[in-house]
C-alpha cells in the first residue's frame, strides 16, 4: 500500500534494506537508521516515551480489513460461539 502511494504521488522511494519483523524495523528507527511506516499499536509506547516520533501523513489514508480468527482444534465457549453468530449475521 505504501509503495503504491509513493508511485501514485510520483515520489521515489529508496529502500536500502528490508527487515523481516516489525520489532527489527522499530529498533532500527529508534537507532536513527531510517524511517518506517508501522502500525500505531506497535509503537504507541515508544511514542509516549518520546523514543520515537509519530508523523501524520495527510496524503496517506489506510483502510484496513480485519479478519476474525479462532482456534481450529479447540471447542469454543458459549460466549465465543454467540459472538461468532452475531458477527456472521451482520
Amino acid at each position: 500500500m505504501v509503495l503504491k502511494e509513493f508511485q501514485r504521488h510520483k515520489v521515489q522511494l529508496n529502500m536500502d534494506v528490508e527487515m523481516p519483523t516489525v520489532e527489527t524495523i522499530r529498533r532500527m528507527a529508534q537507532r536513527n537508521e531510517g524511517v518506517a511506516f508501522l502500525p500505531h499499536m506497535c509503537v504507541g509506547q515508544d511514542v509516549a516515551q518520546d523514543a520515537l516520533r509519530e508523523i501524520k501523513v495527510k496524503e496517506l489514508t489506510v483502510d484496513r480489513k480485519i479478519g476474525l480468527v479462532c482456534p481450529a482444534k479447540r471447542s469454543l465457549s458459549h460466549a465465543a460461539k454467540a459472538f461468532l453468530e452475531l458477527v456472521k449475521s451482520s
